[in-house]
């Protein structure tokens, strides 16, 4: 994939606001210039589009029709013939019938990125998924991974090559994240999610709820989707409605952590979540549950602030340390900022990702 003006054909689940969607779009605007790029939402939301940098050339095609695993693969296949792109990349497990299509035509470059599950995975793995993954990766170019948990998977489990899986975590914007010292008040426990079964945002209610220092703080959900109304619901039945802010979506989620004292997480399924990077950089300590490569991402110092997923009782009890020590507080949320600035600085993990595709893609 050489030549000038090379196209690529890009397929997602959805093309909405995420953290796959958001660094591919970023990474748009690392590519070569001359790139033109095709987007595929399967469910024909596009709202990410709208970040995409100025200058990049892209175009979006109408979602698919709703057709059997099969006769989707089959649509994939015509859709390569139409559109003759020069690379393709698929994005997670709602992208795999164009997997399966460029399988039938023999194409190639395919590049697969993996980002995590949603909740039908997020407690067990189904094993058609697994063998339909084990057999149609095969056929890829090479799978790009932001976790060294999914990177075991793919080797152990999907049963695909060492060298064909690439970790390649993501990275965070230290100049745009950045701490904000703020003014005397109560302690803001805040989280960024959207509001998605899998994220459990009902298990941090329930957690702040049982906190015994929880008059002294304030929960701040930013983010929106389908559970909002079940969880304003949960918070005034727990008591905590008038504790508790749901905040909605945001377009520019920086301030938002300057404002915040501690991060929480309560996910049952993760990887590499851009928002725990988000929160180090801005200086913030991390409760959250131990999934995905969440212990691995904080600082040394902050491990010990993972709880076991579902547990209610165990997130609570980190969060009350920390509402009630502002000296740890200070000092974690320090410490994070530097393993960021050490670890996860967006222009060299973003550069690890454009070298990869080069080297795979030709450039």
């Amino acid at each position: 994939m050489t030549r000038t003006g090379a196209h690529i054909l890009h397929v997602f689940p959805g093309f909405g606001p995420g953290g796959t969607q958001m660094r591919t779009v970023q990474l748009f605007g690392m590519m070569p210039a001359d790139l033109r790029h095709t987007i595929l939402a399967m469910d024909g939301v596009y709202d990410c589009a709208q970040h995409i940098p100025e200058g990049v050339a892209y175009a979006t095609l109408p979602a698919p029709p709703n057709r059997s695993f099969f006769g989707m693969g089959k649509f994939m296949a015509e859709l390569l013939d139409t559109h003759q792109p020069d690379a393709v990349m698929t994005y997670n497990w709602g992208s795999i019938e164009m997997v399966l299509g460029a399988r039938k035509r023999r194409f190639s470059p395919l590049i697969h990125h993996e980002d995590g599950f949603g909740p039908e995975e997020a407690h067990r793995f189904l094993w058609r998924r697994t063998w339909i993954r084990r057999i149609l990766l095969r056929s890829t170019t090479g799978i790009a991974v932001p976790s060294r948990n999914l990177q075991n998977l793919a080797m152990k489990l999907w049963k695909q090559p060492a060298e064909k899986v690439c970790f390649l975590p993501n990275g965070v914007d230290l100049e745009r994240f950045h701490p904000q010292s703020v003014a005397e008040r109560s302690v803001v426990i805040g989280h960024v999610a959207h509001l998605r079964p899998e994220k459990n945002q009902g298990l941090l209610l329930a957690a702040f709820a049982a906190t015994p220092s929880r008059h002294l703080a304030r929960l701040r959900i930013v983010g929106d989707g389908g559970e909002r109304a079940g969880l304003e619901t949960l918070a005034r039945d727990l008591g905590v409605g008038d504790l508790v802010d749901f905040v909605g979506s945001v377009d520019d989620t920086a301030p938002v952590y300057r404002e915040m004292d501690v991060f929480a997480l309560s996910s049952d399924t993760e990887q590499m979540p851009l928002t725990v990077l988000e929160a180090m950089a801005s200086g913030l300590p991390i409760v959250a549950t131990d999934v995905g490569d969440v212990r691995a991402m904080v600082h040394q110092s902050n491990q010990g602030l993972m709880s076991p997923p579902a547990d209610a009782r165990a997130l609570s009890l980190n969060l009350e340390r920390l509402i009630t020590d502002p000296d740890t507080r200070r000092r974690l949320g320090e410490q994070n900022r530097s393993h960021c600035e050490s670890h996860y600085s967006k222009d060299a993990c973003y550069q690890a990702w454009i070298d990869f595709y080069a080297r795979l893609l030709g450039w």
